[in-house]
């Protein structure tokens, strides 16, 4: 039988993501403990969860244990955190509180679990360089469609240039995760003079892991140009706009080595714990109580967000997701009610323009 780790992924502030990825029976109900500090422009994300690998046979929630989760700063302990519930604090209130200067603060991870105490080593947070610019390509392959004929299918790779050097002069790595809004509008399907269609925002890929690790030492300059980021097919979501969210990470080379290795066992056969390549780095460690191997990482994060609008006009013009007259069908059809569209809404983003 086959196992599963559950590893959790910030998105966005407030979302929660699940990256699920298969593990050998044996090492079902590993520990799993696994957190970050975010910062932001005004304010630190401080997330922790501790939970347990599970067999595939079992529900694929989270299965988290009893905890008491602490993050301590250059040895002090702070704040307590609620398992998988992200705190947000603002960072100039936390180090008044705290009486922590902001350019010396180290964080370390501290749970109880299990009869044990677990920490992390400590952490600082890397100053950003300078935030990147995004830009896209359209690129056409050739695949097999469902019945099994060859078609064209279009696609925009969504690409970034960045500087990788901050501006104390240290070559950082990067990590950058992406998502996406876009438009949807009603058709008239109704001849009543009063009806007005209405607009929807369709916030999409918020439960997809879609990130890109970029090790410092993989690039041989000290910016990338044109790296891509992320690939998504050239759909109806194009057909007015598709506005890119992509939340821009600075990482230590020990925090980019860890998702690196998770992006690759992610995409080998066989399980993360395959020798060479499953050995997963971890940066917890037992302090008190009998030793025990724990899957995940703690890390501090450094964090812009890049925005990119790409309208449909300035791609091949996609199909319109609604036919031009109704199907009858006004209940169930998204083109008649867009709230129907799962995460969608009528209240248009703060950041979008067209």
């Amino acid at each position: 039988m086959i196992g599963r780790l559950l590893l959790v992924l910030m998105i966005t502030i407030g979302c929660i993501d699940t990256l699920e990825i298969d593990l050998p029976d044996e090492r079902a109900d590993r520990l799993v403990v696994e957190g970050f500090v975010e910062k932001g422009e005004q304010d630190y994300v401080f997330f922790a969860s501790v939970s347990t690998t599970q067999p595939v046979s079992d529900a694929p929630a989270i299965t988290r244990l009893p905890a008491t989760i602490d993050i301590l700063a250059n040895g002090l302990s702070t704040i307590q955190i609620i398992n998988g519930v992200p705190i947000q604090i603002g960072i100039d209130e936390y180090h008044r509180q705290f009486g922590i200067p902001q350019e010396s603060v180290q964080f370390r991870l501290r749970v109880n679990a299990r009869g044990k105490v677990f920490e992390s080593t400590d952490q600082a947070i890397i100053p950003s360089p300078a935030e990147g610019q995004l830009s896209f390509t359209q690129t056409t392959r050739n695949e097999l469609n469902e019945i099994e004929n060859i078609v064209q299918r279009p696609y925009i790779q969504l690409r970034v240039n960045a500087p990788l050097i901050n501006d104390n002069g240290k070559k950082v790595s990067m990590r950058w995760d992406v998502s996406g809004v876009y438009q949807f509008v009603e058709i008239a399907w109704t001849d009543n003079p009063f009806f007005q269609t209405k607009s929807c925002f369709v916030y999409d890929r918020l439960t997809n892991s879609q990130f890109t690790v970029l090790q410092s030492d993989e690039v041989n300059g000290n910016t990338v140009e044109g790296f891509m980021i992320d690939e998504l097919i050239l759909d109806t979501r194009f057909y007015i706009g598709y506005y890119y969210t992509v939340l821009q990470r600075t990482l230590s080379d020990q925090a980019a080595d860890y998702w690196n290795q998770i992006v690759l066992s992610g995409s080998r056969e066989g399980s993360i714990f395959d020798v060479p390549a499953g050995r997963l780095s971890s940066n917890i460690r037992v302090v008190e109580g009998e030793e025990e191997d724990v899957v995940g990482y703690f890390y501090g994060t450094a964090v812009d967000t890049l925005r990119m609008l790409v309208r449909g006009t300035d791609v091949d013009q996609p199909r319109s997701p609604c036919p031009q007259e109704d199907t009858g069908d006004t209940t169930n059809d998204p083109c008649c009610n867009c709230l129907l569209l799962h995460n969608s809404t009528t209240n248009r983003p703060h950041f979008w323009e067209l």
